[in-house]
């Protein structure tokens, strides 16, 4: 059997897998990294989908820095739609915030980026790097030896040693499930349209966040399409719901929704392909061991609401890319628990926030409690009062 070596090898070739091998190609430019997807060849799947379909992803500030630092903002804040101000309601409730990135000040609160875009961009900086890859490459076996661990591929023919396994594959991650690492997964009983839409009036870079019963409309800013505004909708509801939506025609989805949102954004003209996802969080039981840290979704997979997944990821990812700098600076085993259990310590608060913000408030705007409902309006309207909760606010969403 044909056998390579590396230092660190990452399974997973999404957005997440390619950022982390991006920082270590720019902060241990003498590590042999290896990046395992597999799925075919990122430059082979651009072209999949309409460009007025495309799917979006929402970056915060923070976000936007890290970016930088890999060299890649450059190219994606050219084709990215700014949020300069987020306006939070609730269905039928007199409470409302509106927070502008003028309270903070800041150019802007977070961007929104399309898919298919940032893939385009990650693939051609990754053929830039000294990072190796391989594609359509799956692996059969994970084998734990007293130096390395060596992965067996599914091709019969070849096998991978490497002192670091970064697993990065996303949710349920069939890596981790292979070194003993489950995931305890949570069904929030929701699903999840995603599309696009072509709106009547300028968005004038304004996301919303709607809260409705059983669930929640986010609309986000794009860039227009044939000269027309642009903005992505993400609209959470019962599963039952959810059916109903995907099997109504264009016009009654539209009327639906309005009804649901309201008219800030002025009329929905059009609505692009609708796709649904039912809702499931997961955490992994272990993020690291020794030789083994998990990244993205295979570590810990978000509800939607605040839309955090990805940035998330990403400050998890450049706090790991540092830390194994520094132990490579210190001459120290980058594998170790020593520096992984560092890694762990240095996230667990930002994580913990983020994790617990993203469960509490689902629950805490599905119940129908006259009380907890006051509140509700009461929070929203203070805030909307105070420039320094609405700064505090904003902070925490922009990974701040």
């Amino acid at each position: 059997m044909k056998k390579t070596n590396y230092d660190c090898v990452i399974v997973g070739g999404g957005m997440v897998g390619i950022s982390f091998a991006l920082m270590l190609a720019r902060q241990c430019v003498n590590m042999r990294v290896l990046l395992l997807e597999s799925k075919p060849d990122l430059s082979a799947q651009q072209n999949e989908e309409c460009i007025f379909d495309a799917r979006t992803t929402a970056l915060s500030f923070k976000s936007a820095l890290i970016l930088e630092d890999i060299d890649v903002w450059n190219l994606l804040r050219k084709q990215s739609a700014e949020i300069a101000s987020i306006h939070v309601s609730t269905l039928g409730q007199f409470g409302v915030t509106r927070i502008n990135s003028s309270d903070i000040p800041v150019e802007a609160l977070g961007y929104v980026v399309e898919n298919h875009t940032m893939r385009a961009i990650f693939a051609e900086k990754l053929a830039q790097s000294n990072i190796s890859s391989r594609f359509s490459s799956k692996i059969a076996k994970v084998e734990l030896h007293e130096r390395a661990l060596e992965l067996v591929l599914e091709d019969g023919g070849s096998a991978i040693s490497t002192q670091l396994l970064i697993i990065a594959d996303g949710a349920a991650s069939e890596t981790a499930q292979q070194v003993g690492i489950h995931a305890l997964v949570r069904d929030h009983q929701q699903s999840a349209i995603v599309a696009n839409l072509t709106l009547e009036k300028e968005h004038r870079d304004a996301a919303y966040e709607r809260f409705i019963r059983g669930g929640s409309i986010a609309l986000l800013p794009m860039s227009p399409y044939l000269g027309k505004p642009r903005a992505s909708l993400v609209w959470i509801q019962s599963n039952d719901e959810t059916k109903m939506m995907m099997r109504a025609d264009d016009a009654s989805f539209l009327v639906r929704l309005q009804d649901q949102f309201g008219y800030r954004a002025g009329l929905f003209s059009a609505v692009g392909v609708r796709r649904n996802y039912a809702l499931a969080s997961t955490e992994a039981e272990e993020q690291a061991r020794r030789r083994v840290v998990l990244l993205g979704n295979a570590a810990h997979s978000l509800h939607p609401i605040a839309g955090q997944g990805f940035n998330l990821a990403l400050r998890d990812a450049e706090c790991l890319s540092s830390c194994i700098r520094e132990a490579l600076d210190k001459g120290l085993d980058y594998s170790s628990m020593e520096v992984l259990g560092k890694y762990l310590d240095s996230r667990w608060l930002d994580q913990q926030k983020v994790i617990g913000f993203t469960k509490f408030l689902p629950q805490l705007f599905a119940t129908d409690s006259y009380p907890v409902g006051i509140g509700r309006n009461l929070a929203l309207l203070l805030m909307e009062s105070s420039q320094p909760f609405r700064r505090a606010f904003a902070r925490f969403g922009m990974g701040l």
